[in-house]
């Protein structure tokens, strides 16, 4: 019995059939085919790699500027997206969701003449003060992710993270101390500082690279009130503000900064010797859970993470047919065989 299309990874999602090879988020230039349709979940660099390739690609427009802003490169042969607006590739029609990950993040739902697909990319299933959470929509296959796929990871309610960070910081700033924040120069960055635009009056100042980002989310109607630091020995002549900076920058260049990470790792310890506070982009393990439910999905692929053991506890907790994503064959569209 021949197959509608075929799921699997392939240093990337793929979903194809005899007409079309569509990949997501493939990791390399290498993974992808001359026939291949790219499409890009977001500007974070563990996904972005196909903005590099000379093939047709599909994102937001937003996830696109912030590439170019990160990586100072024009990104050719693009095709932008917007949420809920349908493209059309012959038998199969692609439609671009909300994933509340950060700015211009998506889903991507396939729907083939007989069956729909939903690929998640990263997703966070809450709102925070730039996002709303992502759509769990209907679907009989379920592409998701599991980076914190694990019973262990049950974040707290975000607004009491926001209040922690915010606690934290006054209590240094009381004490002639510079909170120093290491954070992702894109998603992260911005709801730090947002958190502080909103509650508080202090100077947030920031690394360069962040600086530019955060122009991308202002055009995007993100407003955020910042200053661009750009040497870090400036920062003794400030008072009571907050320096939000790049992970990699653990060494400073004054001795008054004490410093802090803003990941879900933090709930197992990763960051013990460092402040940390579980502030994610990611969907927690219960919102896991409850997205897929709300789906509905017959069959859910996991990739990322924990995927063996998440698909194990959909399986025998919940009853769900789930596995890790399969690996693909290689072979073009002319070897695909019905």
């Amino acid at each position: 019995m021949n197959l509608e299309f075929e799921i699997g990874w392939q240093n990337g999602i793929v979903i194809r059939n005899n007409k079309n090879r569509l990949i997501f988020d493939p990791v390399s230039k290498s993974s992808i085919l001359k026939e291949d349709i790219v499409f890009i979940t977001h500007s974070h660099a563990d996904h972005m790699s196909g903005f590099a390739t000379s093939e047709a690609k599909y994102s937001t427009e937003e996830s696109k500027n912030i590439y170019e802003k990160i990586r100072e490169k024009t990104v050719t042969n693009f095709n932008p997206v917007k949420i809920n607006q349908t493209l059309n590739f012959d038998d199969l029609q692609v439609t671009p969701l909300n994933a509340g990950h950060m700015l211009g993040s998506v889903q991507y739902k396939i729907e083939t003449p007989n069956s729909s697909i939903l690929y998640t990319g990263d997703i966070n299933y809450v709102d925070t003060l730039i996002t709303e959470k992502a759509d769990a929509v209907e679907c009989d296959t379920l592409i998701i992710e599991a980076t914190f796929g694990n019973p262990t990871f049950i974040f707290p309610k975000r607004e009491n993270v926001y209040v922690e960070i915010i606690k934290w910081s006054l209590e240094l700033l009381k004490n002639d101390k510079i909170p120093i924040f290491h954070v992702y120069s894109a998603g992260k960055a911005q709801e730090i500082i947002k958190i502080f635009n909103e509650f508080t009056n202090l100077k947030i100042l920031t690394h360069p690279r962040i600086s530019k980002i955060c122009k991308v989310y202002s055009e995007s109607g993100v407003n955020l009130e910042h200053s661009e630091l750009n040497y870090e020995y400036e920062i003794i002549k400030e008072r009571s503000c907050v320096y939000v900076t790049l992970p990699s920058k653990r060494k400073l260049n004054f001795d008054n900064g004490v410093k802090a990470v803003t990941t879900g790792w933090v709930i197992n310890d990763t960051y013990r010797y460092i402040t940390g506070f579980p502030l994610s982009g990611h969907a927690d393990f219960k919102q896991l859970i409850s997205f897929i439910e709300r789906t509905g999905a017959k069959k859910v692929f996991i990739y990322t993470g924990f995927k063996k053991a998440f698909s194990n506890y959909l399986s025998k907790k919940l009853g769900i047919n789930a596995e890790p994503i399969p690996i693909l064959p290689l072979r073009n569209l002319k070897e695909f065989l019905f």
